[in-house]
């Protein structure tokens, strides 16, 4: 087929602007590449060296008072004194909640005068058996056994049982505090009986005590007095306590319960309040990096020492971790080197040797 003349041209014009195109192309890739071999990454190094590496058993509970008591009261009157509210520190015997009592007072008054004259029956029966000579309320000097025939010939012991029996319901219209605390829960009202539930409690919450599942796979390792870090989710501030209990059986979730307890002088720790729980486990000679100097790269673990401002990739394997730090160890599990230069920042986009430089130099 034979090309015109203005086929011809627009031809060759086409083959021409073609060519330009990629020879642009060619020309911004070779750029790109250049500034990419030439981008320097700025980056923080730590020096790692082998130390006791805490690993931490993880899990969440709640933490509650050591001592507390739930004071409840089966009396019908109404309540005639209420001292306390919610919140309030009482001390222990301090006297709380008072119930109307003048009907059990009266009682008392009548047993009493029941008992007076018990006594003056028991003088008369005493003077016809020994005489004028006895001495009235010198009882040291009257044969045991007459004595123990008289009082039960006039009823004395029985109304005496009486009495203490008397005097021990009325001391319940008086609630006192079996413990210093906290009062929590207050159920009750002036002028209204108290209720059937729980009047109030009690929360001593100087000593706290947390409870907590782990799994059964860590029961061989839990051991009563290992350290545990204790931070609470409403502050973030952590507490330190002790393993103090350890519940020798498995739920049928696969868990056993644990309780930790904790001091808690400031106060800032309050019965129900949920935390975050770390059960620390000291294992020595381990070398120790943060979480950040870990990266992965085609789903392995890698980590990056720094060199005469050069980045060298490491394949790692990390045996244990905690909330902020692996221990680390070659892929196979070998030892690596300690004293080496680290880098735990800048590193999520660096290659094998990707030129580096530190911040700050």
């Amino acid at each position: 087929m034979i090309m015109r003349p203005e086929q011809l041209l627009l031809s060759i014009a086409l083959t021409f602007l073609i060519s330009c195109t990629n020879s642009e192309k060619g020309n911004e890739a070779t750029q790109v590449q250049q500034e990419l071999s030439t981008e320097i990454t700025e980056v923080t190094t730590e020096v790692i060296n082998r130390s006791d590496f805490k690993r931490e058993i993880l899990s969440q509970g709640t933490l509650n008072a050591v001592a507390r008591v739930e004071i409840r009261c089966r009396l019908e009157e109404p309540i005639v004194e209420l001292n306390i509210s919610n919140g309030q520190t009482v001390q222990k015997n301090e006297v709380l909640v008072k119930i109307e009592d003048s009907e059990i007072q009266r009682t008392i008054q009548m047993l009493e005068l029941s008992m007076e004259k018990i006594k003056r029956e028991r003088e008369k029966l005493l003077i016809a058996k020994l005489g004028y000579g006895f001495s009235t309320g010198d009882y040291s000097r009257i044969p045991p056994d007459v004595l123990e025939m008289v009082n039960m010939d006039v009823g004395y012991q029985e109304k005496l049982v009486e009495i203490e029996e008397a005097e021990a319901e009325v001391r319940k219209y008086t609630i006192r505090a079996p413990i210093s605390g906290r009062i929590a829960d207050l159920n009750a009202k002036v002028l209204n009986p108290p209720t059937d539930e729980v009047l109030f409690t009690i929360i001593d919450d100087h000593m706290m005590e947390a409870d907590f599942p782990v799994l059964e796979t860590h029961f061989r390792e839990l051991r009563l007095g290992d350290r545990v870090r204790i931070t609470p989710l409403a502050t973030g501030e952590d507490y330190t306590g002790k393993i103090s209990e350890i519940n020798p059986r498995v739920s049928s979730g696969g868990m056993i319960q644990v309780k930790a307890t904790v001091t808690n002088p400031s106060r800032k720790l309050i019965d129900g309040m949920k935390c975050r729980i770390a059960v620390e486990k000291i294992i020595p000679n381990q070398l120790v990096v943060p979480k950040s100097a870990m990266v992965m790269r085609d789903n392995r673990k890698v980590m990056f020492y720094y060199e005469d401002g050069l980045a060298y990739w490491q394949y790692i394997a990390t045996p244990f971790e905690n909330s902020s730090s692996y221990a680390v160890t070659m892929e196979d599990g070998q030892e690596l080197p300690e004293g080496k230069e680290v880098i735990i920042s800048g590193n999520m986009n660096l290659a094998h040797e990707s030129k580096v430089e530190k911040k700050g130099e």
